[in-house]
Parts: C-alpha cells; structure tokens; sequence
C-alpha cells in the first residue's frame, strides 16, 4: 500500500505570521546535465584563455570578448546550480503584507505585497514540467508566474510555490485562511 505524500513544505505558524518554506522542484537529469556543460564549458575556456595568453596571434578583442562571455555564462550557472541545490522560497504572511523571498538566489530582491489588495487566494496547476515552456530554468528568470498557489494583485495574478503540486497548494491556503480567519 502507498503510503500518503507527506509534502515538501515547511509551514510554521506563530502569533503574528504564517511562515511557508518551499524548495523549489528539482530535476536530478537537469541540474546533472547544466554540471557537465559547465565543467566541460569551463574547462575549454580556460585551455583557451591559457593558449590566448601565450600566443601572440589571438586578437584581444577576441579574448576580452570570450571572458566577458565566460564570466556572464559562469554567473547564470553558479545563480541556477546554487538555487536548484541550496535554494528555499519563503513566503510570510502577516496581518499587513505577503513577502515572498527566494533564499540562496543571486542577485534577487523580496517581493512584498499589500495583504488588502491580495484577493483569491487559489491553487492551480503547476505546469512546472520539464519539456514545456515553464522549465527549470524559466522560474528562475520569470519569479510570480510560475507557481502552484496563485492571488490576484491588483490587475496581475501573482503565482508562488513552483516546488509543489495542487494537493499542497490547496492545504497551505487552508492554513492561511485557518489562521487569518479568511472566509470566502
């Protein structure tokens, strides 16, 4: 017998906030896949800037170009391996405001969203598939649409919670509503 999912997020409650810990999705294949290009990349990199500098004939336009490639393509690497292995989205609700931060993300700044103007709170489906327009890589360029748990803000929908499916979505507004007395 199947024993039940227990779920992947963590949810504390406490007198003042709800605090919602979510990893994101994580495809084995794919994070093993974008580590071997990145050694492979790497490694031929370095073979060619070491060639470069000790060859006269290589242009240095060519080889200034070719770092400052290596280092933006490094950046997004290193940004997506240390999100897909260490990272956690967390979302805290108070009385006041929804504050969503992606911990261990580079480069990356909360979003807070006024808790009055947040309506619908509802869980959808997760089209987070690899293969699809929303792949791994997507969610870490296009943060608030791509998620499991979604609220309109204003005239734009806000998706969150792209590490879980519809089952845990619906349970998490559960204990939202739970907590903050929701009714609707």
């Amino acid at each position: 017998m199947e024993k039940p999912y227990p779920g992947k997020a963590e949810i504390v409650a406490n007198h003042e906030n709800l605090i919602i810990s979510i990893p994101p999705k994580r495809n084995i294949f794919f994070i093993g896949f974008v580590s071997a290009f990145a050694t492979l990349y790497f490694g031929m990199s370095l073979v060619f800037m070491i060639i470069a500098l000790f060859e006269n004939e290589v242009p240095k336009g060519i080889v200034a170009f070719m770092l400052l490639f290596w280092l933006v393509t490094a950046t997004i690497t290193f940004r997506f391996l240390t999100w897909y292995l260490f990272g956690r989205e967390v979302i805290i609700i108070d009385t006041n405001v929804v504050e969503i931060k992606k911990k261990k993300l580079l480069f990356s700044k909360p979003k807070v969203y006024d808790l009055r103007e947040c309506r619908d709170f509802r869980a959808v489906d997760n089209p987070n598939t690899f293969g699809t327009v929303n792949t791994p890589m997507m969610s870490l360029f296009k943060s608030g649409s791509i998620g499991a748990i979604a609220f309109d803000y204003g005239m734009q929908t806000v998706k969150i919670g792209a590490g879980i499916d519809e089952a845990e979505a619906k349970h998490i507004i559960n204990k939202y509503k739970d907590r903050f007395n929701v009714v609707n």
